[in-house]
């Protein structure tokens, strides 16, 4: 759709369009240029230093995540399914992978395939990781419990053992038991763009 301004004998682009009491589309999506977006900045701000008041992306989509070892598999990297919500610089993942296979497989395990880089930390330590939300099957470990990790600058999880009192022990294939090993993890982190 696009507005245009009649006068006389010309047609001219409107440059501003002010609405008094909103706008209705009955059909239709309003689409910005690359670059632009929702400006906010008539809105109150917060007591802290803010930085942008300008909305400027979504994306939903999918991502195929592959369990992958230090030492590969001798079948190959494990994939499975995921979807994604990026609204704005924030991004929330979803996804299983299912019987995970370590046969031959050593050392640390990583997901790849994350849709995006998490955001670098600028120096001050910030941002350091973004931890989510895991559930496992199969997997065997010490005490405490599981969270799914992403560190800033990478597009990959990690899985860690949090335990009372001592270092994140990283899983890696010893501890997963067996072939049947699934794992859903849900992970919401900060991307640079």
């Amino acid at each position: 759709m696009a507005l245009t301004k009649v006068r006389g004998a010309g047609v001219e682009s409107i440059q501003t369009l002010t609405i008094a009491d909103g706008l209705t589309l009955s059909d239709g999506d309003v689409t910005l240029a690359s670059g632009h977006g929702i400006n906010f900045s008539a809105t109150a701000n917060s007591s802290s230093t803010m930085t942008t008041e300008l909305f400027d992306d979504y994306e939903e989509g999918t991502l195929v995540p592959s369990a992958t070892f230090s030492t590969p598999s001798s079948n190959g990297d494990t994939t499975g399914t995921g979807q994604y919500t990026k609204i704005g610089r924030q991004v929330t993942v979803h996804c299983l992978v299912k019987d995970i296979d370590t046969s031959g497989a050593s050392g640390d395990m990583n997901i790849e395939g994350m849709p995006f880089v998490a955001l670098a930390d600028s120096g001050a330590a910030t941002v350091e990781q973004f931890q989510g939300v895991v559930t496992t099957s199969q997997l065997n470990f010490a005490t405490g419990y599981v969270v799914a990790e992403i560190t800033d600058g990478f597009a990959k999880l990690r899985v860690t053992e949090c335990r009372d009192n001592t270092t994140l022990d990283l899983i890696n294939a010893s501890d997963i038991t067996d072939d049947a090993c699934d794992m859903r993890f849900t992970i919401t982190y900060t991307t640079a763009s």
